[in-house]
């Protein structure tokens, strides 16, 4: 799935004009414009995913251990896949499967049940919140027979065979794009930002001439 954010003439006329005679410098400042757009659109996403994954590592198994957060890894899955030049103000955002998260970072733990008085470990149990991320509480799934092991980063584990650990891993960022909205985001914040973003500019642009700041232009990283 990818994402096309750039700029058409009615939307920069009054950039056009504020920049007078320096017209000539149109294309850089649409390129850090665009470049701007485009990094708010994978913070803003990376936060959503946050939200319904519910990333909480189990060090320190539940002894006030504090939520997990990977925003730089869940932003990393919408990749720049056209960066913006002075040649074409445009950026191409494509939203990656990215890799599954290993259970233990779904906030996993011992499930137990007690039959006749006595504990018995069933599996392991893990939490994300459900579809619905503005609704209160978590959702908790269980692995039969799955265990976790302390010695190895308190990695979730299931046997396969007599001698064989297979490590057990939770869904990946991608299995949440559709729950979240993800395109729906993306664009509904390029449409609100792209114009916010050519008015700052264009403050930037008269605090320049006026000599309190000095202007940086986006390489389009």
């Amino acid at each position: 799935m990818d994402i096309k954010i750039d700029v058409n003439k009615t939307q920069f006329t009054e950039l056009l004009t504020e920049l007078g005679e320096f017209r000539d410098e149109l294309p850089r400042q649409l390129r850090t414009i665009v470049s701007r757009v485009g990094k708010t659109i994978r913070v803003q996403v990376a936060k959503k995913l946050g939200q319904v994954m519910y990333l909480k590592s189990n060090d320190g198994m539940q002894k006030g251990s504090k939520p997990f957060r990977k925003a730089e890894t869940l932003k990393k899955v919408i990749k720049r896949k056209q960066a913006p030049t002075d040649e074409n103000p445009t950026v191409i955002l494509a939203f990656s499967e990215g890799y599954p998260f290993p259970l233990k970072f779904y906030n996993a733990r011992p499930y137990v049940k007690k039959t006749k008085g006595k504990k018995q470990l069933m599996g392991v149990k893990w939490s994300h919140k459900p579809v619905n991320y503005e609704h209160q509480g978590n959702f908790n799934g269980v692995v039969d027979d799955a265990f976790i092991v302390p010695r190895y980063n308190n990695h979730v584990y299931r046997r396969n065979g007599i001698r064989r650990l297979v490590r057990v891993v939770g869904p990946a960022p991608g299995d949440y794009f559709e729950q979240i909205n993800a395109a729906g985001i993306a664009r509904t914040i390029a449409e609100d930002r792209l114009p916010k973003e050519i008015n700052r500019r264009i403050r930037e642009i008269v605090k320049e001439k006026q000599g309190i700041l000095k202007l940086k232009t986006s390489r389009g990283r």
